[in-house]
């Protein structure tokens, strides 16, 4: 039998931390530009090993913590923007200025 606690725990994972949690995810990700979104994906092991060493006093190695700053490296490294170069347009302005 499932008793009442584990039927409001059952509740609580789909609606809180399903239903809920895709709603914001969805949302977040209309607004956010491609390159923001792109690089989301390394947020939710990095939060979850902070979360740990920090609720549950597990301890980080070297190669995790090596790891983790590779990750926020990479998540740093994707919000920069990129330098805006000449663009091409497929249109050419003769020394008359008539486009060709």
């Amino acid at each position: 039998m499932i008793d009442p606690p584990a039927i409001l725990g059952y509740l609580w994972l789909g609606l809180v931390g399903g239903l809920a949690a895709y709603v914001l995810w969805f949302r977040g990700v209309t607004t956010l530009p491609v390159t923001a979104v792109a690089v989301l994906g390394l947020l939710s092991p990095l939060v979850a090993a902070l979360l740990g060493a920090i609720l549950l006093n597990q301890t980080l190695g070297p190669v995790q913590l090596c790891g983790l700053g590779l990750s926020l490296a990479a998540i740093v490294a994707g919000q920069l923007s990129t330098p805006a170069g000449p663009r091409q347009t497929g249109v050419q302005v003769g020394p008359d200025g008539a486009a060709r």
